[in-house]
């Protein structure tokens, strides 16, 4: 009988989920295969299957992973926007480092209870601003969507690619694109603090929504009622 691949002896879930995040990012692709990972790993790529049924649910446990990392360390403190804000960029942080493996989640979702519980939290948020029950949905994934989508979009960003940039809109014809010309020095010096500035507007817009609907509810109430 053959002696035991010592590396497949220490395999464990958390190893494989170690070793398929490391190749996600170091490979710029969310489509790993099993013969891949099992090459990073030093083993027969069936070995995997003793800890996983499939890619996808190493793809569920990588991702599951990554988005406990969110709330490491995130003590609730202030109200629901300064709570809320903190939240959405801490989800942020672990998004632009680790896209690829986040992004792929959207094809396929598995069942992540980190990532529930982060969505769970952030609903609860809305609620507890007082937004209409039915505008808490479309809050919810107008947060979700700027922060997860611009948060890709930066990650792949650079200092000198936003420096080319704007080095591009500098030499623009200033007769045809004054505007754009004339603020191209100034463009892409801090994604995140144009992260941050677009996220408190929206926070400012619910805020401004929630403050409209309690204005709303008191005139109501103080409205005098007809008698007959």
């Amino acid at each position: 009988m053959s002696a035991q691949n010592p590396v497949a002896s220490r395999l464990s879930r958390e190893v494989i989920v170690d070793a398929y995040l490391r190749l996600v990012e170091a490979e710029d692709s969310d489509s790993v295969s099993l013969r891949r990972l099992g090459s990073e790993l030093g083993v027969d790529p069936t070995a995997v299957y003793r800890h996983f049924r499939d890619k996808d649910e190493i793809l569920a446990a990588a991702a599951d992973r990554l988005l406990a990392e969110v709330t490491e360390g995130l003590e609730p403190a202030g109200g629901w926007r300064e709570q809320l804000r903190a939240l959405l960029l801490a989800l942020r942080r672990v998004y632009l480092v680790h896209p690829r493996a986040l992004l792929a989640l959207q094809l396929s979702p598995p069942t992540l209870e980190n990532g529930f519980g982060n969505v769970e939290r952030c609903i609860a948020l809305l609620r507890e601003a007082g937004l209409a029950d039915d505008e808490v949905p479309v809050a919810y994934e107008a947060l979700e969507t700027y922060t997860i989508g611009a948060t890709v979009f930066d990650a792949r960003a650079t200092p000198e690619s936003l420096a080319n940039w704007r080095e591009v809109y500098r030499r623009l014809p200033t007769d045809r694109f004054p505007n754009l010309a004339a603020t191209a020095e100034s463009l892409y010096l801090d994604i995140d603090e144009a992260f941050r500035y677009g996220l408190d507007l929206m926070l400012d817009a619910i805020d401004l929504k929630v403050s409209q609907l309690r204005t709303a509810r008191v005139k109501r109430r103080r409205a005098p009622t007809s008698g007959k």
